[in-house]
């Protein structure tokens, strides 16, 4: 990891800015999560955080893109889940397939990989999360 911005990468700034742009599509797919605007607002929401999940994967600086490829597989895991369910939230009391795909957050490798994001952003994009 670099030590100073000065020494982050060319697509430092880019990658700040998707970033960014994740962060606003998972604040509607926090919303989407509460059930209100049923189960499509859901389905839009899911759909799009895969294609900037992806997309952030792919593209993220050599320091974090493992990261971001183990946010991306979990992603993946869940969306699928989420689809077989039909995009209803309310089930995820009830369905232990979900409750697995969504446990997979509080493994290891994905808590390590939070923080070494976590820590990149702070570093690269002025401390924007």
């Amino acid at each position: 990891m670099p030590t100073t911005s000065a020494s982050a990468p060319a697509t430092a700034s880019g990658f700040c800015a998707d970033w960014l742009r994740l962060a606003a599509a998972s604040s509607t797919f926090g919303a989407a999560q509460s059930g209100s605007a049923g189960p499509q607002a859901l389905r839009t929401s899911v759909e799009a955080t895969t294609t900037y999940l992806n997309a952030l994967a792919a593209s993220a600086p050599a320091e974090i893109r493992s990261d971001f490829g183990t946010y991306a597989r979990w992603w993946a895991d869940f969306s699928v889940q989420m689809a077989r369910v039909n995009y209803d939230f309310t089930r995820v009391a009830s369905d232990a397939e979900l409750q697995r795909a969504m446990q997979a957050t509080s493994e290891p490798q994905f808590a390590q990989a939070s923080a070494h994001i976590s820590a990149w952003i702070a570093q690269n994009c002025g401390g924007q999360r």
